[in-house]
């Protein structure tokens, strides 16, 4: 599903060079839950914002889902942002102006779906969610878990093969992130979705992830199953 090879990202040039990603590989197969562990500097968002579509390696080669991000145009790379990959942010990154049912349709208009379909998709999602009772409500009138929720929905509306989490439950308190990531590996089970979850949390990763990569100074560092055991080569 994901297949980096030789995946570098620089900022700047000469002496003020940053490297953020350094000639990284790693394969991620479709359904597998992975957690990129680092800390911050790791290269683990630059990482995410690559397979998101949101920036283009500076050498290497990225593919997911049968897509090389850094060759399409705009319109292109829209299209896979809609299709292929969902985000959940740690800070929501819901739309102030607009209610619960109105931030998870968005994903849906842009995808040309035809209103009676997105009002069902969307009602049932919200009853998924449980939050059936706050769709008129604004962001701001939703407590943290609840808006980590309708992020999750508008996520997964499209029914994307990945999601990737950039420190979901950074925001929450302790009872608010276990039922968030409940909610969030119930979807991805029921949907066979790729899971990327980026994280400073070993316990989390160790909970949540079949498979645990850990980065430093935007190389691969270490790789282990969730229960401990080495990967093989």
């Amino acid at each position: 599903m994901i297949l980096a090879s030789s995946l570098s990202r620089h900022f700047g040039v000469g002496n003020a060079k940053v490297t953020a990603l350094d000639e990284l590989s790693l394969e991620i197969k479709q359904g597998e839950k992975v957690a990129i562990l680092g800390r911050s500097g790791s290269g683990k968002s630059t990482l995410l914002n690559l397979i998101a579509g949101l920036d283009t390696p500076s050498s290497g080669t990225l593919t997911v889902n049968g897509n090389e991000p850094a060759k399409l145009d705009s319109n292109g790379k829209a299209r896979y942002r809609l299709d292929d990959v969902g985000v959940v942010f740690q800070s929501f990154q819901l739309i102030a102006q607009r209610t619960a049912f109105q931030n998870i349709e968005l994903p849906l208009i842009l995808a040309g779906v035809p209103l009676l379909t997105r009002r069902k998709k969307v009602l049932a999602l919200l009853q998924r969610v449980g939050l059936e009772k706050r769709a008129h409500h604004r962001p701001h009138q939703l407590s943290g878990g609840e808006q980590q929720r309708v992020s999750i929905a508008r996520a997964m509306v499209n029914e994307p093969p990945v999601l990737l989490a950039d420190e979901p439950t950074g925001n929450l308190d302790t009872k608010n992130a276990s039922d968030v990531m409940a909610l969030m590996l119930e979807m991805i089970d029921s949907r066979n979705s790729t899971l990327c979850l980026i994280t400073h949390d070993d316990a989390l990763a160790d909970q949540v992830a079949d498979r645990v990569i850990e980065l430093r100074d935007g190389k691969l560092v270490s790789e282990k199953l969730a229960s401990g055991k080495p990967v093989s080569p």
